[in-house]
């Protein structure tokens, strides 16, 4: 029974520095996460632009098809090669 207030006290006694110690491994935790979601924003972004792009690209292919089949009702007949008569020299 007498070991019990002595184990007591010792726990006691050193709560402080646990809170301490945890308090700082809650702070890093924190830091830690703050800074992974600042990455995942950052992908986040990046992957929003590459979208962008993608779709432009897509969308410039789409017209380049269209504008490929507009120009095909668009053609122009082969120039008709004319001889010089020896009169129109």
């Amino acid at each position: 029974m007498k070991e019990g207030p002595k184990n007591l006290q010792g726990l006691l006694a050193t709560l402080p520095d646990n809170l301490r110690n945890l308090q700082i491994d809650i702070d890093a935790a924190i830091r830690s996460m703050l800074t992974v979601l600042e990455d995942i924003e950052f992908l986040e972004k990046c992957l929003k632009l590459n979208l962008i792009q993608l779709e432009l690209e897509n969308f410039e292919k789409e017209e380049l098809k269209q504008a490929l089949e507009e120009s095909k009702s668009f053609s122009i007949p082969p120039a008709k090669i004319v001889e010089k008569t020896s009169k129109q020299r």
